[in-house]
């Protein structure tokens, strides 16, 4: 049976219910793709993380993520961490550099985690 063979009505039919399935589709494969890319950069940046703390480790330093709460006691903070952490809460700073040290300390409420302040 040729696409010719049918009425107007039924081409029409057709028609109607075929856009909508493209439009779908359409989204769908964006939606994918979107997915995709964010599983990617998450993995990258996480990766980076791992490799900074094992490269860290083997140059003798030491990575922690200071928290007035924190779950893992090897994070506890010192005095002038406390400092810090109240600081950068009370100014709502993103980051804090420390001049002749080589401490920096970074707030990790852009990046949407909670520092646990």
């Amino acid at each position: 049976m040729k696409f010719s063979g049918f009425s107007i009505k039924w081409k029409i039919l057709f028609l109607v219910l075929l856009g909508p399935v493209v439009i779908a589709v359409s989204l769908d494969w964006q939606r994918i793709d979107d997915i995709r890319s964010g599983v990617e950069k998450t993995i990258i940046s996480k990766s980076a993380g791992i490799v900074l703390m094992a490269e860290a480790k083997e140059s003798g330093y030491t990575f922690r993520a200071p928290k007035v709460k924190p779950r893992n006691p090897q994070n506890s903070t010192t005095n002038l961490e406390k400092d810090m952490l109240a600081e950068l809460a009370s100014k709502n700073l993103s980051k804090k550099t420390i001049q002749g040290s080589s401490l920096t300390f970074q707030s990790l409420k852009q990046a949407g985690d909670n520092p646990h302040v």
